[in-house]
């Protein structure tokens, strides 16, 4: 009976955390794509032309993060087609050890 009350209280949480409605308005899978957009904007991890790989990547919500500012830098490179990122995406999920190229 606990883990049952354990398990509502938490799915009500879930459910009403600003994070988790944010991810969902905005697109993203999971609402962890906060914390890398957090630590990219501290940090400017993330540049033109970089290859990025996401290992362990379900969801895939650092990944569309990723894409998508990727894309926004290719923006400012003459030589990468419209909506095209400037970089390159490896992801790996944790089902499979294969490692493969993603577009979003």
């Amino acid at each position: 009976m606990a883990k049952n009350k354990f398990n509502k209280s938490w799915l009500q949480d879930h459910l009403t955390d600003p994070y988790v409605k944010m991810a969902q308005k905005e697109g993203y899978r999971a609402r962890a794509v906060y914390k890398l957009s957090e630590i990219d904007e501290e940090d400017h991890l993330i540049k033109a032309g970089m290859s990025i790989v996401d290992l362990g990547s379900a969801p895939g919500s650092w990944s569309q993060y990723v894409r998508n500012r990727l894309t926004e830098l290719g923006r400012n490179n003459p030589a990468i087609e419209s909506g095209k990122p400037d970089g390159q995406i490896i992801r790996s999920e944790e089902h499979t050890s294969e490692l493969q190229s993603h577009s979003f």
